[in-house]
């Protein structure tokens, strides 16, 4: 602790002031005060001074600590005049120059750096004193190899305008890792290019902030189109209840798995299955959903069109069963429900039998179901001149299905047809060759009115075989 000592500390003027030609007398107890007072300044003084070796020790070693760290640290630290003059440079900054510090002092930092950087250092230099605020930039050191060395440098200027400090970190390594980076991304989006699944990225409110190629193409879109595009522009509103609870997992870090039936940009109908993953920027946070997208359309329909087929074959099956053993008096009841059970199958809208008079000149409409809405033609087809169907007629006594999808497309020939069936407001129909012990008696027939209808090859093979069960029971009622 220091002692100030003021004229109020001092001995007293009476017990030390000196007269010309006298002196004071002290009483040994004033000795002993006088005494004891030195003492006490000294251990005073003694404390101060141990105060002050304590301090100049504790800022020694911090003055040591600095200068280690200065001279230690990773980043190389250089001051410099405006000229780029080397003033002061710590261990670190010497070996990015590949000499000792006392042989830099005084060298231009300029000749250091490859031909390319000089322009930008000089810029860079210029700049920090000019606006007295922190700048960096990028430049190479020269080297032994002949293989610059990249380095990031930071400066600022000093308050006395005519030198600045430089901060240099070695950034080679990361330029590596960056090239490295950049290869794998290049890698990794020309493998999401190759891909024949769709890979997006959405946002929260699944907007497209990414597509690959088949995305664009699985939506309908040109190459690159899909961005900004948001997913709901493709769904119809009944789906849409489908996105937000999809969505709504993101949100909660849940992965999602999930079919969604879209129209493309294109107006094609298909279906797809969606997989998405939470989305998370570098902070952790979910900003969206990886997502990866496959038409399953064929899939879908092929899956259809086997449970289609399934029951179709269960329909015959039952249709077969109807007719092995049949009596004469349900006869006419088992062939109307045969003609119902295939008729809502094909979603056609008239299903029916015309079977031909004994002198073949004629036929007749023996039985018929319609649809709800569809007006029975029954009462009106009866005695049916075959002369009015030649092209029919042609086509069933050798056997051929007669497959018309679009009745206004029928040919020249068909020209009486034609006009019998448009007449019905018919636009497409099917018909089948009735058989009974290889003789043709009549015929099976599906008609379309409310909109047209292609059959499948595989449809109109099982169909032929309900011509031939329904062909052999006419058969054995005869």
């Amino acid at each position: 602790m220091k002692k100030n000592f003021t004229k109020n500390n001092s001995l007293p003027d009476e017990k030390i002031k000196i007269h010309d030609k006298e002196q004071i007398k002290y009483t040994p107890e004033d000795y002993q005060k006088l005494i004891d007072e030195l003492k006490i300044h000294q251990k005073e003084l003694e404390s101060a001074n141990e105060e002050l070796r304590n301090a100049k020790e504790l800022a020694e070693d911090k003055l040591q600590k600095h200068i280690s760290f200065y001279d230690y640290a990773p980043s190389g630290y250089f001051t410099l005049n405006r000229d780029g003059i080397i003033l002061e440079l710590n261990q670190s900054a010497a070996r990015f120059l590949k000499k000792k510090p006392d042989q830099l002092k005084g060298e231009r930092f300029y000749d250091f750096l490859d031909s390319y950087s000089a322009p930008a250092f000089e810029y860079f230099l210029s700049g920090i004193f000019k606006s007295k605020q922190k700048a960096n930039c990028n430049v190479s050191l020269k080297s032994p190899q002949g293989i610059p060395v990249s380095v990031l440098i930071e400066g600022i200027a000093l308050p006395n305008g005519v030198e600045c400090l430089i901060d240099m970190v070695d950034i080679s390594g990361r330029i590596k890792i960056l090239d490295k980076l950049v290869e794998s991304e290049m890698k990794y989006r020309s493998l999401l290019e190759d891909l024949s699944e769709g890979v997006a990225i959405l946002d929260l409110d699944m907007t497209f902030t990414y597509s690959n190629s088949a995305g664009d193409f699985i939506f309908g879109v040109p190459a690159g189109e899909l961005k900004n595009k948001n997913l709901s522009d493709f769904v119809n509103p009944d789906q849409l209840t489908i996105i937000q609870n999809e969505s709504g997992k993101s949100i909660r870090g849940e992965k999602s798995r999930y079919e969604l039936d879209i129209t493309t940009a294109d107006k094609k109908n298909k279906t797809i299955l969606i997989s998405g993953t939470p989305h998370c920027n570098r902070s952790g946070e979910i900003v969206g959903t990886l997502s990866m997208f496959s038409d399953i359309t064929k899939q879908k329909n092929d899956k259809k069109e086997i449970q289609r087929r399934l029951k179709l074959e269960l329909i015959i099956s039952e249709i077969s069963n109807d007719f092995v053993h049949i009596k004469k008096e349900y006869f006419d009841h088992s062939v109307n429900r045969a003609l119902q059970k295939i008729g809502n199958f094909a979603e056609v809208d008239r299903s029916y039998i015309f079977l031909f008079t004994e002198n073949g000149l004629s036929c007749n409409n023996s039985h018929e179901w319609c649809s709800p809405g569809i007006e029975p033609q029954i009462e009106n087809l009866q005695e049916v001149s075959l002369d009015l169907l030649p092209w029919w007629m042609d086509k069933l006594k050798r056997y051929e299905t007669i497959h018309v999808p679009i009745v206004s497309q029928m040919p020249p020939e068909a020209i009486s047809e034609k006009e019998i069936l448009q007449a019905q407001d018919i636009v497409s129909i099917l018909v089948i060759p009735l058989l009974s012990a290889g003789s043709l008696i009549g015929f099976l027939g599906f008609d379309s009115v409310g909109k047209t209808k292609d059959w499948q090859n595989e449809d109109i093979l099982l169909l032929t075989m309900v011509g031939e069960i329904l062909g052999s029971g006419f058969g054995r009622m005869k």
